[in-house]
């Protein structure tokens, strides 16, 4: 990027590397495979990223015009609660955290970065290609119909995140939540979870994110046709 366009500021880095993989990889049963793939993309991949950037923008000093420099990690909501069980959720929290550490590093170096904000995004479920499932090499799990379906039954779009992510970034939000209207408060459960913490008590199961469950019997009814309707192809 930087030999492509040699000079050019960077105003905001959005930090995007995320991958669902293949469901079903719980720790006490599935596939170990899941675990490095998705640590790879949604950790690793999103570490990379900033060692290819960061360095380049400090060094370049504030922007002409004053402004600040956005570093916009996306993390999930279940990057502050573990909703579901396998990787996925593991690895969103551990981007959550590797984007605290870097905030802390920025603050470290004082001056010199006091024109970078480092911030982390934690949207609900959207209806994205995301939904689609890839794999780390690219494969998807699930029909884009799936979206299609979820889209006309008023899930979150991506404009929604994106709408939420600003108004977080004009209110100066490190951690940037976007709820769907139909969730749980996410706030309410991460002071739940922060109690149990503190009192040393076992950790609560999460509520369910609130259009996922409304949805959770049509969605497996949509499954079933479509499997149907794929096989009487054959």
């Amino acid at each position: 990027v930087a030999e492509a366009f040699p000079g050019t500021p960077v105003s905001f880095l959005f930090n995007n590397a995320g991958i669902l993989g293949k469901q079903g990889g719980r720790i006490l049963s599935g596939s170990h495979e899941a675990w490095p793939n998705i640590f790879g993309v949604n950790v690793f991949g999103a570490m990379h990223i900033i060692k290819a950037f960061l360095p380049g923008m400090i060094d370049a000093g504030p922007l002409p015009s004053g402004k600040r420099t956005y570093v916009v990690t996306t993390s999930s909501v279940v990057g502050l609660l573990n909703h579901s069980p396998g990787p996925y959720s593991v690895s969103k929290m551990a981007a959550t955290a590797m984007c605290e550490q870097l905030s802390h590093e920025l603050q470290d170096l004082g001056s010199k970065a006091a024109h970078i904000s480092s911030h982390s995004l934690h949207p609900t479920v959207a209806g994205t290609s995301f939904l689609e499932g890839r794999d780390a090499d690219g494969s998807k799990h699930m029909p884009k119909e799936l979206k299609e379906f979820m889209l006309k039954k008023g899930i979150s779009t991506a404009e929604n995140i994106v709408d939420g992510l600003f108004r977080g970034l004009d209110e100066g939000k490190a951690y940037i939540i976007v709820d769907h209207e139909l969730d749980i408060p996410s706030t309410k459960q991460i002071a739940q979870r922060m109690e149990d913490q503190m009192s040393g008590s076992r950790p609560r199961k999460p509520e369910q994110l609130g259009f996922v469950l409304l949805m959770e019997g049509d969605v497996k009814t949509f499954k079933k046709r479509l499997q149907l309707t794929q096989q009487s192809r054959l």
